[in-house]
């Protein structure tokens, strides 16, 4: 998806830089964001102790659910991506 606008770029170089700086970016964004989690994490974790394990499971059981509806939604008529 993200070839797409670089190809319509009037150079090579345009397109080049386009891609290179949406690396760059999403690399900042996802690092900030998990940064910010690992932060807010730290800082509950002094009141509840166990607090990241629990974190850790939400997310976990979120996530396969995310996946597993993603791999059946399909054969409903639908998709989720």
């Amino acid at each position: 998806m993200t070839v797409l606008p670089a190809l319509a770029l009037p150079s090579r170089l345009a397109g080049f830089a386009f891609l290179i700086m949406f690396l760059v970016g999403t690399v900042v964004a996802m690092g900030s964001y998990t940064a910010f989690i690992g932060s807010c994490c730290e800082a509950l974790k002094e009141k509840m102790p166990r607090i990241t394990e629990k974190l850790t499971w939400v997310s976990s059981i979120m996530a396969i659910g995310l996946g597993l509806g993603i791999v059946i939604s399909p054969f409903f008529g639908f998709n989720l991506y």
